[in-house]
């Protein structure tokens, strides 16, 4: 399953957004997690889950066709 890593520290008060495919290789990363959700839907993938570093925060969509 495709996974958003939302807010990920790259430098003082800036983060960015990434997602990581199924094997764990950097699929794409951004400013936006909307843009990284745009990245998904356009990619065909049904389902995803958001997830923060801690994984105390874990989101799965599932979209249905």
């Amino acid at each position: 399953m495709w996974t958003i890593h939302p807010d990920y520290p790259v430098a003082r008060r800036r983060q960015v957004h990434h997602v990581v495919g199924d094997k764990g290789e950097l699929l794409w990363s951004g400013k936006y997690i909307t843009e990284a959700m745009a990245f998904i839907v356009e990619a065909g993938v049904l389902s995803f889950k958001i997830e923060d570093e801690s994984e105390s925060l874990v989101l799965r969509i599932m979209n249905r066709v």
